[in-house]
């Protein structure tokens, strides 16, 4: 995937919320073409994120939950026929003002030291949050990082046996064919 810039971008003040809010944000054309070749496919015909963020009084961390719908078009890796894809994902965040709120494993790490034992490995916690920036999250960097992760980098068409889906998966074009001649004539076969 191209490291370039998060092509979806939806900034959201948290300081600005209740304990409980609701959005839905979607993609405009220009934002689903830049996807599209930030995340390599084809084409992102639709994308629409419905997120649920809660933070209760007193609490410093904000949870974001919700789901990604997609309509996405690939090309198929063994025929390559196009292909339509249909992503529905549930998501689920945390993020923290580290302004405000110690990460738990650097507090733990800091009472480690004070005490000498700094020599003990500390481990990285699982739900540690994400940070925020001046109580902002990206909500479109959120949903663009659920989407990357729910396309196939390898699609293959539904029928495919497991031999076909195998000897191709994961290969470039140079490895599956000796020449360019090899992939005309295997595509010519499957368009009669």
């Amino acid at each position: 995937m191209p490291l370039d810039k998060n092509p979806w971008v939806y900034p959201f003040n948290t300081r600005d919320m209740d304990e409980m809010v609701k959005i839905s944000i979607d993609a405009s054309d220009d934002v689903r073409q830049k996807l599209a070749k930030h995340l390599d496919v084809d084409a992102v015909d639709e994308v629409k994120a419905d997120f649920v963020l809660s933070q209760p009084k007193g609490n410093h961390a904000v949870k974001v939950e919700g789901r990604i719908t997609a309509k996405v078009k690939q090309t198929c890796v063994v025929t390559l026929e196009p292909l339509r894809v249909v992503i529905d994902e549930e998501m689920e965040s945390y993020y923290a003002d580290y302004s405000q709120a110690t990460p738990f494993s650097k507090a733990k790490k800091n009472l480690y030291s004070k005490y000498g034992m700094d020599e003990i490995p500390i481990m990285e916690e699982d739900e540690e949050p994400e940070s925020m920036r001046d109580g902002k999250i990206d909500l479109g960097e959120l949903a663009m990082q659920y989407l990357s992760l729910a396309i196939d980098p390898y699609p293959h068409k539904e029928g495919l046996s497991e031999e076909e889906k195998v000897s191709t998966a994961g290969k470039t074009e140079e490895e599956t064919y000796k020449n360019p001649f090899e992939a005309l004539r295997d595509l010519q076969k499957t368009t009669k």
